[in-house]
């Protein structure tokens, strides 16, 4: 519209300085001069010529775009028309077939997309689950992981309780992993300006842990006649056993300056072992459990320091705050744990990312590296307090808490596309591994896992993600999570 009527008033314009400026088609007679010549009293004197400088050309005139290229031709066009080389046809139809899968694959998905927009769902989960201001509510939570089955569950939030974006959560789920979960947390939001105050409490009863020995090897389904030391034999054995964890934590976060934090944390936690029925075994069929510290029971105070650069974030205003887009994280920490009737030792690490956004949509190539490490030796660190790598965050394709030693490292790589305003689609690649030292995390027997994944969002809040991966191992894994990937996994929460 604005074209157009800058368009027109060219127009009008250019005609009204061209019928001000031309001379007319006959002047007047020049009238008599005041002074005649003395010698010759009839003669007159002759009018005098005016050569008036032509206007410029009309906007719209033909004379304006002499010269342009024709509708359809200019340069730089996206959609101009282009002559395919050979090769590009090649490569069309070496690509149409896994095209047509991936859009095969999407059509639940944009169906899905399709209803949540005709039907409103969104808006109506907000009206049946939450109060009207959108600060109160309760509402069902299901959890998916191939390894474990269902759970499911509620959830309590109520947020912005006194105006300063105080936050307060209590969930409570069961069945898959757990035969009963409940959590609490209070966050005192900007009501102390820079610094943020967490109290969490947690109890837990996992009837279906995972053990698959200390180390990197790889995994065999043949039970051995006699049971194995897990210190001294790294052979691989999918086993499981039962944990009782209760904990509280309190964490405190102050910004230093502009993105700059640092994070103070400490817990209490009190965790019990038992053999499990679920499975093809239980853990002590093929392990010495005796030989595993700290199966017996035990107890630990942790406390840890982090500091932490998160730049993350949304690259304009029309994405929803939730979504990182640009930006990138950097934290460091170091915690000392103390555990009854074992010696104390430190747990130390790292956790780099960086997003970078090249497309608009948004198209977003997330990377991240991330270490850890404790100090004891493999005889002093309970077995559940070692670093993990497997499941549903940190090497997804494997198994939840498949590889566990004392120092573990991983890298991702992750390319993101939207689907929708709220929902973001992403293919990844996990590479990592487990070694009794930072010294021997080299590039060899490196585990890799790979997949694709579905992420929902709300303007300000993280909703939910879905994960199909598997591994140059083998094996195929569906798992639906309510956190995201790419979020940082406080120490004082370790499962």
């Amino acid at each position: 519209m604005r074209r157009l009527i800058t368009s027109a008033f060219s127009l009008v314009a250019g005609s009204a300085i061209a019928l001000a400026d031309d001379p007319p088609a006959t002047p007047p007679p020049e009238p008599p001069s005041a002074a005649a010549p003395a010698d010759d009293e009839t003669s007159t004197t002759a009018p005098t010529e005016i050569t008036l400088p032509e206007p410029p050309p009309s906007a719209d005139s033909a004379a304006a775009v002499r010269g342009a290229p024709r509708p359809g031709d200019e340069s730089g066009r996206v959609d101009a028309p282009q002559e395919e080389s050979v090769l590009r046809q090649v490569g069309r139809g070496a690509l149409f077939i896994p095209r047509a899968a991936f859009e095969i694959a999407l059509s639940p998905v944009r169906g899905g997309l399709w209803a949540y927009d005709r039907y409103q769902i969104g808006e109506r989960w907000m009206q049946w689950f939450f109060n009207d201001a959108r600060t109160i509510g309760v509402y069902p939570t299901l959890f998916l992981d191939s390894g474990f089955g269902f759970t499911a569950g509620g959830r309590f939030v109520w947020r912005d309780i006194f105006g300063a974006q105080e936050h307060f959560s209590l969930r409570a789920s069961t069945g898959g992993q757990y035969w009963t979960a409940i959590r609490g947390s209070a966050r005192t939001g900007n009501r102390l300006g820079r610094v943020e105050l967490e109290l969490r409490g947690e109890y837990e009863e996992r009837p279906k842990d995972r053990f698959f020995g200390i180390g990197n090897s790889d995994e065999t389904t043949t039970i051995p006649a006699m049971t194995i030391d897990p210190l001294t034999d790294p052979t691989a054995i999918d086993t499981r056993y039962r944990q009782r964890m209760m904990r509280t934590s309190l964490a405190i976060d102050t910004r230093l300056v502009s993105d700059l934090h640092v994070r103070a944390a400490g817990a209490l936690t009190d965790v019990e072992f038992g053999s499990s029925d679920y499975g093809n075994a239980s853990i002590e069929e093929a392990y010495m459990t005796d030989q595993l510290v700290g199966f017996e029971g035990v107890r630990h105070a942790y406390g840890e320091l982090e500091l932490v650069w998160d730049s993350r974030g949304r690259y304009t205003r029309w994405e929803p705050s939730s979504l990182d887009a640009i930006g990138w994280l950097a934290s460091i920490y170091a915690g000392r744990e103390a555990v009854e009737d074992l010696p104390d030792f430190w747990r130390v690490g790292g956790d780099a990312q960086y997003f970078l956004r090249f497309g608009t949509g948004p198209r977003v190539l997330a990377a991240r590296a991330r270490v850890e490490s404790v100090s004891g030796s493999i005889d002093e660190v309970p077995f559940d307090e070692l670093p993990k790598l497997g499941g549903t965050k940190y090497l997804r394709g494997y198994e939840t808490d498949r590889f566990r030693d004392r120092a573990a490292a991983l890298g991702t790589i992750e390319y993101r596309w939207d689907l929708a305003w709220f929902l973001i689609a992403n293919l990844f690649v996990d590479a990592g591994k487990v070694a009794p030292s930072v010294s021997d995390l080299d590039t060899g027997d490196l585990r890799v896992g790979y997949g694709i994944g579905l992420e929902a969002y709300t303007e300000r809040y993280f909703v939910a993600r879905v994960n199909l991966a598997s591994s140059v191992d083998g094996g195929v894994f569906l798992n639906l999570s309510f956190d995201p990937a790419f979020d940082l996994d406080p120490r004082v929460e370790r499962r």
